[in-house]
């Protein structure tokens, strides 16, 4: 099943990969493959991973927890694709992103 960032998700992984590049030379490509095998797997089973815990209203929504980084990729599966909603920061914000979900049942 094909998996696709939405927009807010990429510019997220951007700037992650940036600032932990800033920190660490090396460490911001580190963390972007990171990602694209976090997005691997979620495209090899993307049933594999929990529910979101707490979020009952719209589609179920998972998550991935990145290893190695303190991130967690919230995910969507509909009929012919997974919608990764973000990048997001175990700490920061959270929830921020769960109106990309609604918006997700209008398309």
């Amino acid at each position: 099943m094909r998996v696709e960032l939405n927009e807010e998700a990429r510019s997220e992984l951007s700037a992650a990969a940036t600032w932990y590049e800033g920190r660490s030379p090396g460490l911001g490509d580190d963390f972007a493959v990171a990602v694209l095998r976090a997005l691997d797997a979620i495209e090899e089973a993307p049933e594999t991973w929990p529910p979101w815990p707490g979020v009952r209203k719209g589609p179920v929504i998972r998550r991935f927890l990145l290893p190695g980084f303190p991130f967690v990729l919230p995910y969507v599966v509909l009929e012919n694709r997974v919608v990764v909603l973000a990048i997001a920061h175990v700490r920061q914000r959270p929830g921020y992103w769960l109106k990309r979900a609604r918006a997700l049942r209008i398309q």
